[in-house]
């Protein structure tokens, strides 16, 4: 006879199971609401000190503005000082030719006092010791420790997001595991199959979390190394100050490698990186826009999803003629901020690439628009010349567009002429039509209006080029305008009422600049009722002269004209009168001074009393004056006097200077030039004093004049 042990005292190894399974959750729970409380305590502490640290990069960007103001402050203080001891030291020149060295002498000490004040400031201001007087440099630099501060914010921020998320999987994980133990205590009040099913499905789920646990654990908490945002720093300290010049920012490249080099997963650095290779045209491109590309989608998946990186992407993506994907990221930018004009232009430029007309059209008229909606004149004029340019350069790199192109180009130059014209972008309609520009340096005006010889280039001695335009069915009432631009920019633009040339036939405009027109490409519109008339371009080519600007004296009756680089100053008072330009380096300084004179007779010999003074009054200055022989020279177009002379100055320098004398048309003063520079530097600008010399025009008009003083006998 055998004994078994009754059922009811049987251990139900399901129960025992079932128990062990819930222990485990529960103890699992427990250890999960330590981590969940220590990530939520991380990411609040994170939070604090993200909150402390951009409190703190505020007040160093507010310090590094002050300190930017009191440095642009004391700049204009030494450039105060600057000039004073300029008008100090071109009053004492003139009162040399008035052949009066003793108060020449007193403004001399004037100037050396000035310029000892200049210097002071200049030593006192690490804006001129250590950063050249470079405000963009200086102010960036300023703020370094505020960039640093906000970039360590931002990294301290991420992390606190990161832990939240982690505070927030943990939760979740508690959740689902109080879902876990319910069934498994489910499981455990019934007997038939069901609580197989259930407690499977507890310990699936229990099991699910304890991956999901180990997943959120093991999670990396994204850090930026010091060494990596210190470079990064660096680079975008590079990067503004670069654009602010007028540059691409592509210097700051190395700095961003090496960031990422640091910080692989550095989102900015990849945004800054894929700016800093970035064309600003299609026509030229000499960066690496894949490179650029790359960083701008990695710098996406690292979370930079905002206008400004969909909207450089999309015109990358343009640049490396990807015409969909560009156009997809436009869209995505506007969809963040559609009042950005620049994106509506790059709408409207990808469409007209993708030779879809209409929707091209209609992105152009949200351009105009939102170009309207600028309180600024200057920005209309910017953003539809760029339109233009941008157009142009397809045109130029795809032929094959060109005609399709043209229409939407007429567009964009016909909305600014008519806002110019009309006050609104809509031109008017007009039955005018003229044939092609021809440009010239010379115009005859019979048989016909015609240049003597058209050209399309012109050297850089060119101060004027006239443009010849053929014309039929002009009312007199019409309105017309004309628009010179340089290198795709405006120049100059002349808006007329009417029409005073005759119904047709040819008329000739012109462009001119004294100082001689600016290296570069220009292009002439002509708009008649805001309409695209004509259109026309020419070079002037580059040489070896540098850009020249013109200043005219109206006491003086004078116009000088000078590199653009130099600086002028006009002194006139009750005992002289002097216009002159001179060159700001100290280490090459050149002057150019003009000044005139009423003696009792005008005659070419009227200017040898006048040389004879002014060097008596230098001899009294410099012992070693030295002179030469009068000759005769041209002037302004007239014949003219001159003499060559030498000294040394209170530096030990050796000066040569010219002086020359020329008679006005009209007979009504002598005026007198005066051209100094050491030594070393007079023969490499010899071509520059004589066109100077050559381009200085009297005013023949008869206006009021201010003469230098009466001739000392």
């Amino acid at each position: 006879m055998s004994v078994e042990t009754p059922a009811c005292a049987r251990p139900d190894l399901f129960k025992y199971l079932v128990i062990i399974l819930m222990t485990l959750i529960s103890i699992a729970a427990a250890a999960l609401t330590f981590l969940q409380t220590y990530a939520s305590l991380r990411s609040e502490d994170l939070v604090q000190s993200s909150e402390f640290t951009a409190v703190n990069s505020t007040g160093l960007f507010f310090n590094a503005g002050l300190e930017a103001a009191h440095g642009a402050d004391v700049q204009e203080r030494r450039a105060d000082y600057v000039q004073r001891a300029v008008r100090a030291d071109t009053k004492a020149r003139a009162l040399r030719l008035n052949g009066d060295p003793a108060a020449a002498g007193d403004y001399d000490l004037d100037a050396e006092r000035w310029l000892a004040a200049a210097a002071e400031v200049v030593a006192s201001h690490p804006l001129f010791s250590d950063f050249d007087e470079d405000q963009d440099l200086y102010r960036e630099s300023l703020s370094r420790e505020a960039y640093v501060d906000a970039e360590r914010q931002q990294a301290l921020l991420a992390q606190s997001q990161t832990w939240s998320a982690k505070a927030n999987s943990y939760v979740a994980i508690l959740s689902t595991l109080s879902v876990a133990l319910f069934l498994g205590g489910l499981s455990l009040t019934l007997s038939a199959r069901v609580r197989y099913v259930l407690a499977a499905s507890a310990s699936g789920l229990a099991f699910i979390c304890a991956l999901w646990t180990l997943a959120t654990l093991l999670g990396p908490v994204p850090r930026v190394p010091d060494e990596a945002i210190e470079r990064f720093v660096s680079g975008e300290i590079k990067y503004n100050v670069s654009v602010a010049h007028g540059g691409s920012g592509a210097e700051a490249i190395a700095d961003f490698d090496a960031a990422l080099e640091r910080a692989p997963r550095y989102q900015r650095v990849y945004f800054y990186r894929s700016l800093a290779n970035t064309d600003f045209a299609l026509v030229g491109k000499h960066l690496d826009t894949a490179q650029a590309i790359a960083d701008g989608e990695q710098a996406l998946k690292l979370g930079a999803a905002t206008s400004p990186m969909y909207g450089n992407l999309g015109w990358l993506y343009y640049l490396n003629g990807q015409y969909n994907t560009a156009l997809s990221n436009t869209e995505k930018a506007l969809a963040y901020t559609s009042d950005e004009c620049y994106l509506h232009f790059n709408h409207g430029l990808t469409l007209a690439a993708l030779e879809r007309a209409a929707e091209s059209d209609a992105a152009y008229d949200r351009a105009i628009e939102c170009a309207l909606s600028k309180s600024s004149q200057d920005d209309v004029n910017y953003y539809l010349d760029v339109g233009v340019i941008d157009l142009s350069d397809l045109a130029a790199a795809r032929p094959d567009l060109a005609p399709a192109l043209e229409p939407r180009i007429q567009r964009l130059k016909e909305a600014l002429a008519a806002l110019r014209m009309f006050g609104e972008p809509r031109p008017r309609d007009t039955d005018a039509r003229f044939g092609e520009i021809t440009f010239g340096l010379e115009v005859v005006e019979q048989p016909v209006t015609q240049v003597v010889e058209a050209a399309s280039e012109f050297p850089q001695s060119a101060t004027l080029v006239y443009a010849v335009l053929e014309y039929e069915n002009m009312p007199a009432d019409a309105r017309w305008m004309t628009r010179w631009l340089h290198d795709g920019f405006e120049n100059s633009t002349a808006v007329y009422e009417s029409w005073d040339y005759g119904e047709s036939g040819t008329v000739w405009v012109n462009l001119f600049n004294g100082g001689g027109l600016t290296t570069g490409n220009y292009e002439l519109d002509v708009f008649v009722e805001g309409r695209l008339a004509a259109s026309g371009k020419m070079t002037v080519q580059s040489g070896p002269l540098p850009t020249m600007a013109p200043y005219s004296s109206v006491d003086l009756a004078v116009t000088i004209n000078y590199p653009e680089a130099w600086k002028v100053t006009e002194v006139i008072d009750g005992e002289v009168a002097m216009v002159a330009a001179r060159n700001p380096d100290p280490e090459h300084p050149t002057f150019f001074g003009v000044t005139s004179f009423v003696p009792q007779s005008i005659s070419d010999e009227a200017v040898v009393p006048i040389f004879n003074q002014y060097f008596a009054s230098l001899e009294q200055a410099f012992t070693d004056f030295q002179s030469e022989e009068l000759v005769a020279v041209t002037v302004a177009g007239q014949p003219a006097q001159q003499m060559y002379y030498q000294y040394r100055d209170a530096h030990g320098d050796l000066i040569f200077g010219d002086v020359a004398g020329v008679v006005d048309p009209n007979g009504q003063a002598v005026f007198i030039v005066v051209l100094e520079t050491k030594s070393d530097d007079w023969n490499p600008q010899i071509d520059l004093f004589n066109l100077m010399l050559e381009r200085m025009q009297i005013d023949t008009g008869g206006s009021g004049r201010a003469p230098g003083g009466p001739l000392r006998q």
